[in-house]
C-alpha cells in the first residue's frame, strides 16, 4: 500500500482544480451564454439599462414561420460617468436554430459573436453600438 503525504494530496488537489478551471475557459477569451427564447414578437424587446451593467450582452430568439429571428442587446462601456448606460439592439434572421452564443468584446463599443448549436456554428458577426447608432456586419 502506498501512503501519500498531506503535501502530495494538497498539491494534487490544487493542480486538479486549476486544470479543470483552465479546461473550461475558452483560450481566446470568448464568453458562452444561452440564447433566451422570447415567445412574444421580438420587436417588443427593448434594452433595459436599469438591470444591466457595462459590457452585459443578452441574446434572444423568436420563431417566425420556420425562420429564426435573433436579437442581440449589448451595453457598451461609457467612460463618461455622467452619461447613463445605453443598450444597443440589433436583429438578424437565420434559418438555423441555435441555442448558445459566444461573444467577445473587441473594445468598449464593439463585440463579435457567433451562434452555435450541437451541429453548426454561424458566421462571425460584429456589432458596434456608439453615440446613438448601431451597426451589424458579418464575415462569411
Amino acid at each position: 500500500m502506498i501512503l501519500f503525504s498531506k503535501y502530495f494530496i494538497k498539491t494534487l488537489t490544487i493542480n486538479l482544480v486549476l486544470l479543470s478551471f483552465f479546461a473550461c475557459t475558452n483560450s481566446n477569451g470568448d464568453i458562452e451564454i444561452e440564447i433566451q427564447v422570447y415567445e412574444n414578437d421580438l420587436n417588443t424587446l427593448t434594452p433595459n439599462s436599469a438591470i444591466h451593467k457595462a459590457k452585459d450582452v443578452d441574446f434572444f430568439k423568436g420563431n417566425l414561420g420556420g425562420t429564426y429571428i435573433y436579437s442581440v442587446i449589448m451595453y457598451p462601456f461609457i467612460s463618461d460617468s455622467i452619461q447613463p448606460l445605453i443598450g444597443y439592439q440589433v436583429y438578424t434572421r437565420i434559418e438555423n436554430n441555435y441555442d448558445t452564443a459566444t461573444y467577445k468584446w473587441i473594445n468598449d463599443s464593439t463585440l463579435t459573436f457567433r451562434l452555435k448549436n450541437a451541429y453548426h456554428k454561424s458566421e462571425t458577426y460584429t456589432v458596434i453600438g456608439k453615440d446613438g447608432w448601431t451597426s451589424l456586419s458579418w464575415d462569411d
